[in-house]
């Protein structure tokens, strides 16, 4: 989608109102009450502990979220470590946390059964389509939000570690505007510690911070929508280096 305009993908959006196209898969359990408890047992049991020791984890800006009434989208970085989305949901509250749901790229973390599968368990991750299931992902996008979910968003789009922050995908700033919630800038910043463990010799330090969340008013330019969070995200990761240095 990142060399897609936005009007493109307006038509495609279009085209894909009478169009069959290949739906992913969107899993119903991972969004169980049930469930629920079950993953937020794996967290604490296995998934902290071992992030615990992998990294030294700062947060800030937590009390930006304390303005936030229903559900909301989180805009985050996603260039500085493999597991930010296990990170954010580690350093956010459990109020949100319990909550929270990663939008993933459908043709990468969903390309394989198996680990779309393990996504949705530790993450509660779905698919987000870039281009054949565009309408689809983002009415599931929507009921989410509707049913009381906070939905995580990479506008990136593409991973890559320990390298400068990409542009923002051009979707960006429709998925923003459209779901008519305010949007948390995350900004992630992570640098080398030296010093770990017997289990893991070298440590990284990560700061994520919550920034202020964002409005759009309806009929918002969803360029300029996109603009915004992606300087909101970028300040807070460049100050993130300023905290661990």
């Amino acid at each position: 989608m990142s060399a897609t305009t936005v009007a493109e993908l307006e038509d495609m959006l279009e085209s894909q109102w009478l169009a069959t196209a290949v739906l992913p898969t969107f899993y119903k359990w991972p969004i169980a009450r049930w469930f629920v408890w079950i993953r937020e047992f794996l967290h604490q049991l296995l998934l902290f502990p071992t992030l615990t020791r992998m990294y030294k984890v700062t947060s800030s800006g937590v009390e930006n979220l304390d303005t936030l009434n229903g559900p909301s989208m989180f805009a985050a970085n996603h260039n500085p470590i493999q597991w930010d989305s296990l990170i954010i949901t580690k350093v956010t509250p459990r109020k949100y946390r319990r909550q929270l749901s990663f939008a993933a790229a459908a043709g990468i973390t969903f390309g394989k059964k198996w680990l779309g599968a393990t996504a949705a368990v530790v993450a509660n991750a779905f698919p987000l389509s870039r281009d054949t299931a565009i309408r689809a992902s983002l009415e599931h996008l929507g009921r989410m939000m509707d049913t009381g979910w906070n939905v995580v968003i990479f506008p990136e789009g593409n991973q890559q570690i320990g390298k400068p922050m990409l542009p923002f995908q051009s979707g960006t700033g429709l998925l923003c505007v459209e779901s008519n919630t305010p949007v948390v800038p995350v900004g992630l910043t992570c640098t080398k510690t030296g010093k770990g463990n017997k289990w893991f010799p070298i440590r990284e330090h990560v700061t994520v911070q919550f920034g202020e969340p964002i409005t759009f008013a309806p009929g918002t330019s969803y360029e300029e929508a996109m603009r915004v969070i992606e300087v909101a995200v970028n300040k807070l990761h460049l100050s993130g280096a300023q905290v661990n240095s």
